[in-house]
């Protein structure tokens, strides 16, 4: 309604006007005959004419106006509403944007000089695992078996030990593959130290034999000393004293050499010990577990003693580091468990192109073949055939497909919608600038050579552009939605026009989502409203929220709780407010949950949209074309709305985006006229994260004078998506 307010002021005999100009104002979302006031006799009744010599009114009052009818636009009741209590927990204190970093790596370095023989790891786990048992005969020497010499737990015992060479199998070494610790990843050439070796054995051999020969000799000497001994006592002065003496000196002498013959056979035995530590030396191995992230030399590289070879890092063992606040610092205390969330980022896993105009909806059909349909300003909207499978090599889903049908459209295609699982028939709504909507049966897709068949045009038009459509639960019915401020609700069976609800906004229709019993519709009056749908009854709408940012799709879900919860089915909306989406339950309305804009600047906008299972939210920001999935925080045990992906298309924003009823997908049009198709989570990622870090530190200085303190968490968890040099936020709940 528009009205002009004409205010006379006088202030010091000069009189001011003031024009006012009011563009809006309350108006009736029905303008059936039935739904005007009804006068009363009373006011029917004409005002008495003023006489020609009565005074007129006090110049100085402005004119009196009739007062407008003034109508609600929803009704309203006064009533109490009780909250459910939903075991929220204290807000968490959250820590963005911290840095991921590793706390094991390792330089490998060459022990020895030389030349590389190779680099690599053997091929098979079972043999590694036998390393240690396979027996081994020397040439020669059959009655003698060998097996691999353990140096920190066998001794170096003369006539044991011998140098052999095996041949083993190896895979050429690589950037990214994971080794074990200790495990052997190379060699550099061992010839003059197995060479030294061997000779070391053999003098350990010698030293032995030589102290055994002097064990005998000690033992002769002995014997010849006791008979000298014994023939002076039986006939005294049968052996001269200097015979006598003679003897006992050679059996003494021969006594020391036998302990020098000892002391050189553990002289031996050190030498070779060194020998050995100097052997192994030349092999390159990992002393921790981790991943090769850099090779610097390759076979057959000359390299130096201590000379660099290759980077081992363990990204499976890191520490997270962030800044809080110093009133936030205070919470914190060292050993306190945390959640460290990985933030991931993605990119398209397709990319659809085939339109030449900016892309205004997508939608994704039901059924065993997936559909996406993409509505586009140039005048189509085309399907496209979607198709995963896993290779079964790298265990990852692979992705084909293929453009099937090209929707050509007498005017630009604005809002496109297709049946839900729960639709006998797989059907296509359509929506154009004209205000014409169009039914499209799908079905015959799914069968071998199947032929799209002419569309069924609704019976009826909007006047403008049809912004929004939508199909109900049963998918007997759709809804349509455009800027002339009307939602009309069709018969897909027959496309016979149900119910039309006039100025059922006061600005354009944006979004339109169905739920068992009711419809969820947003406009450009920034509210949000419910319609109460009952077959022969009006739609009645109900206020459900005030819009403040810049979202015009807002999705709907309809949550029933599990039967042992004992809570009632209820209808979950996103409402939109700048840097924040709120989570509201539409029977209560009550905030379910939050979700807050990571960038603390950025709003967000164009979409805010619910899986089909309710677990995820799908939001678009303005800050550097960002897609955000995020965990539904009214489902969240820990009532918490964690980030679980980042999607990356910096080429354009997206305009509008669809989830797969029955696939793990989601689509979003860009303005670049491409459509991109996204992987969701899996569902063990879904589920919800446990204490995964421990707290190691909590700074004792500010940083830089920011007011900021530096903390530092150990994950002691492998943690999927968590890299080093990458970034994560650190949770820290109240229990």
């Amino acid at each position: 309604m528009v009205r002009t307010l004409v205010t006379l002021a006088v202030l010091g005999g000069v009189g001011f006007v003031f024009f006012a100009w009011a563009t809006s104002g309350p108006e009736s979302i029905f303008t059936p005959k039935d739904s005007e006031p009804k006068r009363t006799q009373k006011d029917e009744q004409p005002s008495p004419p003023r006489k020609s010599n009565e005074p007129a009114a006090d110049s100085k009052q402005p004119p009196k106006q009739a007062e407008p009818v003034r109508r609600e636009r929803v009704p309203t009741e006064v009533r109490p509403v009780a909250i459910p209590h939903d075991n929220r927990l204290s807000e968490p204190l959250t820590i963005p944007d911290a840095r991921v970093n590793i706390i094991y790596s390792q330089t490998v370095a060459a022990g020895r000089q030389g030349q590389i023989l190779f680099l690599a790891i053997e091929t098979t786990e079972e043999e590694s695992k036998q390393l240690g048992v396979l027996s081994y005969r020397v040439k020669g020497n059959d009655k003698k078996l060998y097996r691999r010499w353990i140096q920190k737990q066998d001794a170096v015992e003369p006539g044991k030990l011998h140098v052999l060479s095996e041949k083993k199998t190896f895979a050429r070494l690589q950037e990214g593959m994971t080794v074990a610790e200790d495990e052997l990843l190379g060699l550099v050439d061992p010839s003059v130290a197995r060479n030294d070796t061997e000779i070391k054995i053999a003098k350990l051999n010698a030293s032995q034999a030589e102290a055994r020969a002097s064990t005998k000799t000690k033992e002769e000497a002995e014997k010849r000393f006791d008979s000298l001994v014994e023939a002076a006592r039986r006939a005294p002065g049968s052996v001269a004293p200097e015979e006598m003496r003679g003897a006992k000196l050679t059996w003494e002498r021969y006594i020391e050499d036998e302990n020098a013959k000892l002391h050189a056979i553990t002289v031996a035995k050190q030498e070779l010990q060194q020998a050995q530590t100097l052997l192994s030396l030349h092999e390159i191995r990992a002393k921790i577990p981790g991943v090769v992230k850099e090779i610097y030399k390759r076979r057959g590289d000359a390299v130096k003693e201590q000379d660099q070879v290759l980077l081992i890092q363990n990204p499976y063992l890191v520490k997270v580091e962030g800044f809080v606040e110093v009133q936030g610092a205070r919470k914190l205390a060292q050993d306190m468990k945390i959640v460290v969330e990985p933030v991931q980022p993605e990119e398209p896993v397709v990319v659809l192109r085939g339109h030449r105009e900016p892309i205004n909806a997508v939608a994704v059909s039901r059924g065993p073949r997936h559909y996406v349909v993409s509505a586009s300003e140039d005048y189509t909207a085309q399907i496209w055939s979607l198709s995963i499978s896993m290779n079964p090599k790298t265990d990852k889903p692979a992705w084909t497909y293929d453009a099937l049908w090209r929707l050509e459209h007498s005017a630009p295609v604005r809002s496109v919608a297709c049946s839900p699982p729960g639709a006998v028939s797989n059907l296509c709504l359509t929506g154009t600038s004209d205000g014409i909507g169009r039914l499209w049966d799908l079905g015959p897709l799914d069968k071998e050579g199947g032929q799209l068949k002419e569309p069924r045009e609704l019976k009826g038009t909007h006047r403008g552009a049809i912004n929004a459509v939508a199909f109900s639960t049963d998918g007997k019915q759709c809804a349509t939605g455009g800027d002339d401020r009307a939602i009309c609700l069709w018969d897909t069976q027959t496309g016979e026009l149900v119910r039309r609800i006039e100025n059922a906004h006061g600005g354009t229709i944006n979004s339109l989502a169905f739920t068992p019993d009711e419809l969820i519709s947003t406009g450009g009056d920034r509210v949000m409203l419910a319609w109460t749908l009952r077959d022969g009854e009006k739609p009645r709408p109900r206020r459900v929220a005030s819009l403040n940012g810049n979202v015009d799709d807002l999705g709907a879900f309809y949550h029933v709780p599990p039967k042992e919860s004992k809570q009632k089915p209820e209808t979950l909306v996103l409402i939109d407010q700048g840097r924040q989406l709120r989570v509201l339950s539409v029977p209560g309305g009550s905030t379910r949950g939050v979700v807050n804009s990571t960038t603390g600047t950025a709003n967000f906008t164009t979409f805010a949209l619910f899986s089909p299972d309710g677990k995820t939210v799908l939001s678009a920001s303005s800050s550097d074309n960002r897609l955000q999935l995020w965990r539904n925080p009214a489902l969240s045990p820990r009532k918490r709305a964690a980030e679980m992906r980042q999607y990356i298309y910096s080429d354009s924003p997206a305009t509008c985006a669809a989830f797969a009823p029955e696939a793990p997908f989601v689509v979003t049009g860009m303005r670049d006229r491409n459509v991109a198709v996204w992987m969701m989570p899996s569902a063990r990622e879904l589920e919800e994260p446990v204490a995964n870090a421990v707290i190691t530190d909590v700074g004792k200085f500010q940083e830089n004078s920011t007011r900021q303190v530096r903390i530092i968490a150990e994950v002691r968890t492998p943690t999927p998506g968590l890299m080093p040099n990458g970034t994560a936020t650190m949770v820290v709940y109240p229990k």
